[in-house]
């Protein structure tokens, strides 16, 4: 037998064992990564809880200005520049840090530099460029109001984008499978519009009611839908790869689900991630799980699971700090603020809440862990109208 032909036939064999070798310790590879990621679980909840006081270091309240009315509103941004919040009437409005209204950014209407709609919206904090969803158009706004560019989303999604953050100097554009079509989970594209990358879904919604959540923690952002187990960690460079999963059983929501058919019974058998973000320490859902709604606290260290609960209130984080006005009651998504030195996670409350809360027997007998704190809730409550603009709600957390 010629030599270089056995030769060559050892180099094969050699080449195809190693090959064989590096597919094998992939497969083990991706196998121990999967094991890795942490799984959340409706059925292994536990039934511990944690109050306010457990991971917050102060509570302040900063009113806002009422020279511009604020009734319902959609999305809110607090960071270094102030406070954007988007409002069903007057437009989106900025404040700055101390709760005084500086300007309507952007106005609602159907004037050529208005908008129609304006539920999400992104900022650019380095250039002071606010992106805004407008059904399927990005308006893109300066911070002293002067309307930029638009460009289209509707060759991607159908109807309206649920989301949009800035991210690595680009924006990503989420949707959560409302509607008819779910084609693709997110884009991401550069400030003018151009595609730099997207994800396809791998399912077909027929739901109308469906939700999720993007949110961001460092460098990275989180997405989820309803619909997927997966809660996806998105990287600068915009690859991506599992970050929690959601278990499987017969709590998780069929993907041929049809929500206009569907009865009460049958949805709220069904577990309902509705909102979720992360701070340095702590990951916070909140879900509702056949008859509870309640907020899941997951420490990211030791990966114990706490509950915030109260009775009459549901879901909640009890407030043993000052007054037992318990935060995130209402329902809307707070989000982590970072600063150099602290991480705060916010809400708005309306003053009317507040009001009515300090007037009630169960704050004049609570006793809070820093009573001075309570009494200058009851000032801040007394000197406010019911009718007044939301105030702001900092929590100052622990390091």
């Amino acid at each position: 037998m010629n030599k270089n032909y056995v030769n060559l036939q050892r180099i094969f064999s050699l080449n195809l064992l190693f090959s064989v070798i590096c597919c094998f310790q992939i497969i083990i590879s991706c196998k121990s990564q999967k094991s890795d990621v942490f799984v959340i679980d409706p059925l292994k909840f536990s039934n511990d809880k944690f109050t306010l006081s457990t991971i917050a270091d102060d509570v302040s309240y900063i009113p806002l200005d009422n020279q511009v009315p604020i009734g319902i509103y959609y999305a809110f941004i607090f960071n270094k520049n102030g406070l954007f919040i988007s409002i069903n009437d007057a437009g989106l409005l900025h404040f700055d840090n101390n709760g005084k209204f500086v300007k309507v950014i952007a106005q609602k209407g159907r004037g050529p530099n208005e908008y129609q709609y304006g539920l999400k919206f992104a900022m650019d904090e380095e250039n002071k460029n606010i992106y805004l969803v407008d059904k399927n158009t990005i308006k893109v706004y300066q911070l002293n109001g002067r309307f930029i560019r638009s460009f289209s989303t509707k060759d991607f999604f159908n109807g309206l984008p649920q989301d949009i953050m800035f991210f690595n100097s680009s924006l990503f554009i989420a949707h959560y499978g409302e509607g008819n079509t779910f084609k693709y989970n997110w884009i991401i594209t550069d400030t003018l519009g151009n595609i730099l990358s997207y994800k396809y879904s791998n399912i077909q919604s027929h739901g109308f009611l469906l939700r999720g959540s993007t949110y961001s923690i460092g460098d990275k952002l989180y997405y989820y839908n309803w619909l997927n187990d997966t809660i996806f960690t998105i990287y600068p460079d915009f690859t991506y790869k599992p970050g929690y999963l959601f278990a499987q059983g017969n709590f998780r929501w069929p993907d041929n689900i049809d929500l206009k058919k569907g009865n009460r019974n049958e949805i709220k058998s069904y577990f309902r991630p509705i909102f979720m973000f992360e701070t340095n320490h702590f990951v916070f859902l909140r879900y509702a799980f056949r008859d509870k709604v309640s907020i899941l606290m997951i420490d990211k260290k030791t990966k114990d699971e706490y509950q915030g609960f109260v009775e009459n209130y549901g879901a909640c984080i009890e407030n043993d700090f000052d007054c037992r006005l318990h935060f995130m009651r209402n329902g809307y998504s707070p989000f982590s603020y970072y600063t150099d030195d602290h991480e705060y996670i916010i809400t708005l409350i309306n003053p009317f809440e507040l009001k009515a809360h300090v007037a009630s027997e169960a704050f004049k007998n609570s006793t809070p862990k820093y009573p001075e704190k309570k009494k200058e809730l009851e000032k801040l409550a007394n000197s406010l109208d019911e009718n007044d603009n939301p105030v702001l709600m900092l929590v100052k957390l622990k390091k």
